[in-house]
């Protein structure tokens, strides 16, 4: 049962029999249980589930299409008397940024193909090029430098400008950053450090920021959660199985498997980068 308050006034109890309460307490942990049986047909096809939001990976190797797999999820939503928002799925396919032969799959039914998606504040792009994303965020960055100028104006000192600046521009630079960092050009690098650097020209801040030095920090950390056995991402690194007979190499400071590249584009990966670089 369910009843909603508003301004002192109770309204009658409803009977809810499907579905989630949104706003409740539960809501976020129902909707996990309820979705835990949603999985993929094809071992290699990959479901990410974030709220009520889902992604599907489907790589070209994968012996069901993303066709077969939406289908699947189709019917999970009938069957739970769920409903699919068209509007707000789309269909990505990434490639190489100059593949020498692209040869596109058939467009999935009633799901628009786009050449660019914003997944969870994320701009993708088939190529993995993040200008309009970088570009997005510079905006969003200088008119918020103007925002906290208005404040300052007002009298507010440097070190609570700092603190604004931290809460409102630093954060949102971090903001998964040590996901495609290593993709940025140098021209889209230089975009977010003018960004910082005008923050200490007009003294709204007396430190001076550096994308470099926030993605090195943030990617270090964030590879030392991802070790702990309990994070949800460690399966993404395969331990090393100790060989006796081999040469006792030096240690590099983590017990993984170090993968196999072949393009260059998989060296910015995260995953990939982290393995090689920290030690």
């Amino acid at each position: 049962m369910h009843a909603t308050m508003f301004n002192n006034l109770l309204s009658q109890l409803a009977s809810i029999n499907r579905s989630i309460i949104q706003g409740s307490g539960l809501g976020p942990v129902l909707f996990i249980i309820f979705a835990c049986d949603l999985c993929t047909l094809d071992e290699l096809n990959y479901l990410l589930k974030y709220a009520d939001d889902m992604t599907l990976l489907n790589p070209e190797n994968a012996v069901m299409s993303a066709e077969t797999e939406m289908e699947n999820i189709f019917t999970w939503a009938a069957d739970n008397e769920m409903i699919v928002n068209l509007v707000k799925t789309k269909e990505l396919i990434f490639h190489r940024p100059n593949p020498r032969l692209t040869v596109y799959p058939n467009p999935i039914a009633c799901i628009d193909r786009v050449s660019e998606f914003k997944l969870l504040g994320v701009y993708l792009k088939p190529d993995l090029n993040f200008g309009r994303h970088v570009s997005s965020l510079v905006t969003q960055c200088n008119q918020r430098l103007y925002l906290i100028s208005q404040l300052k104006k007002q009298g507010l000192r440097i070190d609570e400008c700092d603190n604004v600046v931290q809460s409102l521009i630093i954060s949102r630079i971090r903001y998964a950053l040590p996901m495609y960092y290593k993709y940025m050009s140098v021209e889209l690098i230089n975009k977010l450090n003018a960004v910082l650097r005008k923050a200490r020209k007009w003294q709204l801040t007396g430190k001076q920021y550096n994308i470099h030095e926030i993605a090195e920090t943030m990617q270090c950390d964030l590879f030392q959660l991802y070790k702990r056995s309990s994070h949800c991402h460690n399966h993404l690194y395969t331990s090393k199985v100790e060989d006796e007979s081999k040469m006792q190499l030096r240690q590099r400071g983590h017990d993984y498997v170090l993968p196999r590249v072949k393009f260059d584009s998989s060296k910015h990966s995260f995953i990939v980068n982290s393995l090689f670089k920290f030690r």
